[in-house]
């Protein structure tokens, strides 16, 4: 969804998009949460 935003409402630069690094992409995670959770 986001892509989709940023190719419609942005001029993409030169050097192209940067990478979507999610979380399990940079060593991080699981993230576990159950419904009780105290936030």
């Amino acid at each position: 969804m986001y892509e989709a935003v940023r190719d419609n409402l942005c001029d993409e630069p030169e050097s192209g998009w940067p990478l979507n690094d999610g979380p399990k992409d940079v060593g991080l995670g699981p993230y576990e949460y159950t419904e009780d959770a105290k936030y």
